[in-house]
Order: structure tokens, then C-alpha cells, then sequence
């Protein structure tokens, strides 16, 4: 037995203003569904600073939308090469795509169980 899971999720953060593309692209490329959740993070950007109705704002965090779906591992290097292609501007704060396996998925409504291997 292969110790090489079955079924991967795929975690993203990304700038929100290439959400739209990258959630195209991904469902073009037949991933059948994406979770999207808006989250702040700090990283090396350190925060920014902005004019706001004339008084000035310093946020230590940026707006980043976080995204996750699961799919076959299969899939995983083409789904990882969508997801840079579509999402990089190629400046600092692009956001990082983690992998990690999973052991079931689990139809909610169908209670169909899907088992690696």
C-alpha cells in the first residue's frame, strides 16, 4: 500500500482582487467546489498606512481572502499551478497554498463515504 494519500486539501491565501479569477479557472478546470473565507494576516508586508476621511489609519494586517478545496491528489500539481499562475502579481504579499492529505470525505447529504486507496 502507498503511503501517497488519496484525496488532498488545498489551502490558499490570496490577494480578494484575484478571488474571481482563480475560482474561474479552478472550476474550468472541473473542482467541483471551493470554501472561501476573508481573512487579515500579517506577514512580510508589516501593514500598511491610509487616509481615511482625512485622518491617518495604520493597519498591521492586510485583507486576504483564504481559499480550501479537496480533491483528488491526482490533481494536486495542476490545481497548484492554476492557483500561482492566476494569483501572483509578483510582488510581496501574493500569499502562500499549503497541501495536506485527508483520510475521508464524507457526503453530508448522501452519506456517501469516499475512502483513500
Amino acid at each position: 500500500m502507498s503511503n501517497t494519500p488519496a484525496w488532498v486539501r488545498i489551502t490558499a491565501i490570496l490577494r480578494p482582487q484575484r478571488l474571481d479569477q482563480v475560482c474561474d479557472r479552478l472550476a474550468e478546470l472541473g473542482v467541483g467546489g471551493v470554501t472561501v473565507t476573508e481573512v487579515d494576516g500579517v506577514g512580510q508586508q508589516r501593514g500598511y498606512s491610509t487616509l481615511h476621511s482625512g485622518v491617518w489609519y495604520q493597519s498591521r494586517s492586510h485583507p486576504k481572502v483564504q481559499i480550501e478545496t479537496v480533491v483528488e491528489a491526482i490533481h494536486t500539481s495542476s490545481i497548484l499551478a492554476l492557483i500561482r499562475a492566476e494569483a501572483a502579481t509578483g510582488e510581496m504579499g501574493d500569499g502562500k497554498i499549503w497541501i495536506e492529505p485527508v483520510a475521508q470525505v464524507v457526503s453530508i447529504r448522501s452519506e456517501t463515504v469516499t475512502a483513500p486507496g
